[in-house]
């Protein structure tokens, strides 16, 4: 006969679990946006993705090693496919605020116009990523990761 998980210990796995799904959350609601380009969605996921890192991090008590290390890996190929689109959002929004305000700077145009060019290389890049095996294995891996959870805290409560 199994013992009942401690009151504290179920607070702080649903706190943890609250926390993590709300990010995960965040992270397929711009899947939509990511894919088409959207500067919002990619830096709403972005940001989404390193805080659900951290949360993984900070609740490392909850989850497995080997949930923790793999739900990582994925978050980090996530995170550098976005960053290497956002880099380009924000250095070609600071360019384009200098234009604005030299608007005879062909210099500036020109090298936004490159920057540009490599933000859509690195957006299909990211795009393609979003549709292969190592994004579809974060989904998956991140809903058995709870899935097991709930059968952990269901037999604990059979058991009571």
């Amino acid at each position: 006969m199994t013992d009942p998980l401690p009151m504290a210990e179920v607070s702080t796995r649903q706190f943890a679990k609250d926390v993590c799904n709300g990010l995960y959350q965040t992270i397929i609601a711009q899947e939509q946006g990511v894919l088409e380009g959207d500067i919002e969605a990619i830096h709403d996921m972005r940001v989404a993705t390193r805080r659900l890192r951290v949360a993984l991090s900070n609740f490392a008590i909850i989850f497995s090693r080997e949930d923790r290390r793999c739900l990582q890996s994925h978050l980090k190929n996530l995170a550098n496919e976005l960053g290497g689109v956002r880099d380009f959002d924000v250095m070609i929004e600071e360019l384009q605020s200098r234009f604005r305000a030299k608007p005879r700077e062909e210099a500036i145009k020109s090298v936004i116009g490159r920057l540009q060019a490599r933000r859509r290389r690195r957006h299909h890049q990211l795009v393609k990523y979003l549709g292969e095996e190592d994004f579809a294995g974060f989904k998956r891996e991140y809903s058995s990761l709870w899935a097991e959870e709930a059968k952990e805290i269901k037999s604990h409560g059979q058991a009571a």
